[in-house]
């Protein structure tokens, strides 16, 4: 009886140090985005880009991997139907909560430029 209870225990702190040696680190220090030798990030955040509205436009994405991080966003032209402010509303916000260091994006769309960082993408302010 005392034999299998000991098993059993020492099965089970077995399994509990093995779950709790693999944790892995997240938030600041595990970030998603810019990791400066890691080139994925650039890959990953253009795929996404890609899937959101006029991603089909896609022509090149930069990260900047100093602070302040940041990330420019050029498309091709895009349909006269749609303008910058329609590009920089549909996608800023889900690219800031996918790209959680980011602390402001930039889209150019031809000639224009459109700039919009994390504390007032809430106001809907956008500085072109």
């Amino acid at each position: 009886m005392y034999g299998r209870l000991k098993y059993h225990l020492f099965t089970l702190l077995a399994v509990l140090l093995l779950v709790g040696c693999s944790s892995t680190t997240s938030g600041a220090e595990g970030g998603f985005l810019f990791k400066p030798s890691n080139n994925e990030d650039t890959s990953a955040i253009g795929s996404v880009i890609s899937e959101l509205p006029n991603g089909e436009n896609l022509e090149r994405v930069d990260l900047h991997t100093e602070a302040p991080y940041g990330i420019t966003i050029t498309y091709k032209e895009i349909d006269k139907s749609t303008t910058l402010e329609d590009v920089v509303k549909s996608n800023a916000v889900f690219l800031f909560a996918f790209a959680e260091k980011a602390e402001w994006i930039t889209f150019n769309v031809g000639e224009q430029t459109a700039t919009v960082d994390r504390e007032n993408i809430d106001k809907g302010i956008v500085a072109e």
